[in-house]
């Protein structure tokens, strides 16, 4: 019996992956299409629309367990999802040779993507995430929304409208369509490996912030793989750091505003570390590390933060 439930969960997880792929190759299309068609730079589209579509199963996991009112295997999900983000998926695209652009755009987001879990700890210092703090936080990610269209603005005029020739609403067509696929294949990893991971006794925090968390990372992970394929760095990275941007500083705060969070457990500090840790890895100078270098550091970070996760949970 317990044989059969191992290989049932063996398939939703192969399940999960081929979905991410086709529906990977789908959204980045879309992506990189309307980015040309709007002249807007492909770095902004991917770290706003494409990575606010792809922190979808995100916000899904944070608001059903805060309306169950089990906030903490959201929050576990989104800060986890973080550190899978950088640590695991960039790290991969690193080791494979994919760089970051080093743009003014992409050093705000950086940047904000720096200080995300540094301002998620020091309202969290109290051992809550009251409805306050969490409405301090979606007014953060606001104010830097608000200076991504400015910059959307300023940069439009200046960038030739695409020659590719594919209309506008056949790429929204191709990221829509592709974004049911990612959804569903995050779906089926969380519902595969979820099922394994509680065979072994793992809290519900230890299932979200590396299980639940890998597996909403998945259109992500599909994204950036298929980016790199197609020599389009700027849409996979620019993805991972907007979407941190969006779990930090609206999907956790959207969840505590539902449910406020009592912090009880230190796994959600050694999260929010390894989230701080994995983002200066990634915006260390060029010089400093090589691209490739920089992907096994944020690899063998990624393996360091599963093992004191779990342990600590």
């Amino acid at each position: 019996m317990q044989y059969h439930c191992y290989m049932h969960d063996a398939f939703y997880l192969l399940a999960g992956v081929f979905c991410a792929g086709v529906g990977g190759e789908l959204f980045v299309r879309g992506t990189i299409a309307i980015a040309g068609t709007m002249r807007i730079p492909r770095g902004i589209v991917a770290a706003t629309i494409a990575a606010f579509a792809t922190s979808a199963p995100e916000l899904s996991v944070s608001i059903t367990s805060a309306l169950s009112g089990n906030p903490s295997l959201g929050v576990g999900d989104a800060l986890g999802s973080n550190v899978a983000n950088i640590a695991l998926v960039a790290g991969l695209a690193m080791l494979f040779g994919a760089t970051i652009s080093r743009d003014q755009s992409s050093k705000r987001y950086i940047t904000t993507a720096l200080y995300a879990p540094l301002i998620t700890t020091l309202v969290i210092l109290d051992g809550e995430l009251s409805r306050i703090e969490s409405a301090f936080l979606l007014a953060t990610f606001v104010i830097w929304l608000l200076l991504t269209v400015r910059d959307v603005r300023r940069d439009r005029s200046s960038l030739p409208q695409s020659q590719v020739g594919t209309p506008l609403w056949r790429s929204i067509f191709n990221l829509l369509g592709g974004l049911p696929l990612l959804i569903l294949a995050g779906s089926l990893v969380v519902e595969g490996g979820a099922g394994i991971a509680h065979h072994f006794g793992l809290s519900d925090f230890v299932v979200g912030a590396t299980v639940v968390a890998v597996g909403t990372s998945m259109p992500e992970i599909a994204v950036v793989i298929i980016s790199r394929f197609k020599n389009m760095d700027e849409v996979g990275l620019g993805t991972l750091i907007g979407s941190n941007i969006f779990n930090g500083l609206a999907i956790l705060p959207i969840a505590t505003l539902i449910s406020p969070l009592q912090i009880q457990s230190t796994t959600i500090f050694i999260s929010l570390a390894f989230g701080f840790a994995s983002v200066i890895i990634v915006s260390l100078p060029p010089s400093w590390l090589p691209s490739r270098s920089r992907g096994i550091v944020l690899l063998a970070l990624y393996a360091l933060n599963v093992l004191v996760v779990s342990f600590a949970g």
